[in-house]
């Protein structure tokens, strides 16, 4: 195009008409609009993959730095060597690490040893002549207890000290520098798009190719009959420069070479929009892939929610009913509503509190601190935060003077989660602190506290009524 503009230029120098240079401009216009455009639309996408890829690899985790096991989030980026960090069951190893704090721990390390799905990890126990035990170092008598980064923890949970981050990674130290080069892969979309515009240009050359001989015989017949007409004139050559033109119009309005492109682009746009509703689309060909899809199985609990939990109704002890929590009209009323003793108060805080995993984190954008954790148990410190209950010493004085001596986490055949802690001031008792569904926790016990904090029959007529009446019903 750039080729016939330029000639159709310096013919129009030498013609008798005044404006035939106009033409040539404003083709050079078009084209310098046109090549913008692309540069911008390329720009946008890569701006776009950019953007998400920083999103991506911007993951948070949490780690223990200060007293007492003040725990706080970060990104993965900024951990360091000897940091300790929390996992958990569905987590990324963030990097290489050495569990010091274990429970039912499987890890998914198929990437570095194939077949490996399932392998069971143990902590790290000291042996030795000066051990408590006095046993010599052995690998049989502690299994594995190495964390590789990325591989996936598919059971348990646990807390691991990081021995090696970034570059000083056995996946990084393994990784062929080849692997490093992204090479640009069109998506199955795009494929199809590239054969309908190859099929579409060979539709779009014979148009050519018609049209310049259509317009060369109509040249030819026009010159022949035509006694004022000349084969090699200005003005022959000016009608030539527009046949070439022509053609070349043809050709670019008919061959959609920027549909790909356009594609693309509507993508990552979409994946712009999309984030903006909390989906975070880490490979761009999934959206496509989405489309063929029939059926789609989910999780309700921030998939189709979401997942941000409250407090709507609770009933204590042997309640025959179960007492709204609306916060916004009565915000004190555990504290202030309820006419139970204080003492009662004080366990049920203690035991919302003693089995929990939340941490608190500053809420950079709304200038405030939050609980943050798994959605079940920030709903309940949430719940003891709106009774103007002080989260942030409590955790302290848990950790300081009831120390967690193991944990059980939450599975989803027992449908419960342990946690077992010192008794404050006495640390030759312990306490079990137990949280779970109803219908399988209830099955359990045989005992509860009466209102008077004393121990009463918790008998299977109770355990029903408060099943089928309170929670099927009431609750519900």
């Amino acid at each position: 195009m750039i080729w016939s503009a330029s000639l159709y230029l310096a013919f129009s120098i030498f013609s008798n008409s005044t404006t035939a240079y106009i033409e040539s401009l404003t083709i050079y216009s078009g084209l310098f609009f046109a090549s913008l455009v692309s540069a911008t639309c390329d720009y946008v996408k890569e701006r776009q993959f950019l953007k998400l890829k920083d999103e991506i690899n911007n993951a948070h985790v949490t780690v223990y730095r200060g007293a007492y096991g003040t725990v706080q989030s970060i990104p993965i980026r900024q951990l360091v060597v000897g940091d300790i960090v929390d996992i958990h069951q569905g987590d990324r190893v963030p990097a290489d690490c050495v569990l010091i704090e274990e429970m039912n721990i499987t890890v998914d390390q198929s990437m570095y040893y194939p077949g490996q799905t399932n392998v069971e990890k143990e902590q790290s126990t000291f042996y030795g002549p000066n051990s408590p035990t006095g046993k010599p170092d052995n690998h049989n008598d502690h299994p594995d207890p190495f964390l590789l980064v990325d591989s996936k923890i598919m059971t348990g949970s646990g807390k691991a000290v990081i021995c090696a981050v970034g570059e000083n990674t056995l996946l990084a130290r393994n990784r062929n520098p080849d692997s490093l080069v992204l090479e640009e892969q069109s998506t199955h979309l795009e494929k199809k798009l590239d054969v309908v515009a190859k099929q579409i240009s060979k539709f779009a050359l014979m148009t050519c190719f018609l049209s310049v001989v259509t317009h060369l015989v109509f040249l030819t017949c026009l010159i022949t009959f035509n006694k004022d007409s000349s084969m090699f004139s200005n003005d022959t050559l000016l009608k030539l420069g527009k046949i070439a033109i022509i053609a070349v119009v043809i050709l670019i309005v008919a061959i959609p070479e920027g549909l790909p492109l356009a594609v693309s682009i509507a993508m990552a746009l979409s994946i712009s929009a999309l984030k903006e509703d909390e989906i975070l689309i880490k490979n761009l060909e999934s959206i496509q892939t989405c489309a063929m899809l029939h059926d789609i199985c989910v999780g309700k609990t921030g998939t189709l929610t979401k997942g941000k939990m409250n407090v709507a109704k609770f009933q204590i002890c042997k309640q025959n009913n179960a007492t709204s929590n609306d916060h916004e009209n009565f915000p004190d009323i555990f504290n202030m509503g309820l006419e139970i003793p204080t003492e009662l108060k004080e366990i049920i805080k203690e035991c919302i509190i003693s089995n929990t995993d939340v941490r608190i984190e500053c809420n950079d954008e709304e200038c405030k601190y939050e609980p943050a954790g798994q959605p079940l148990e920030v709903g309940l410190i949430q719940f003891l935060i709106d009774n103007e209950e002080d989260i942030q010493t409590a955790f302290l004085n848990r950790n300081k003077f009831q120390p967690k001596l193991t944990q059980l986490p939450f599975d989803q055949l027992l449908k419960r989660k342990v946690v077992v802690r010192q008794v404050n001031g006495n640390p030759e008792r312990v306490r079990v602190y137990v949280k779970g569904a109803p219908e399988y926790i209830f099955s359990l016990t045989n005992t509860t506290l009466s209102m008077n904090l004393g121990m009463e029959p918790f008998t299977e007529e109770d355990q029903t009524h408060i099943l089928d009446k309170i929670v099927s019903e009431e609750m519900a």
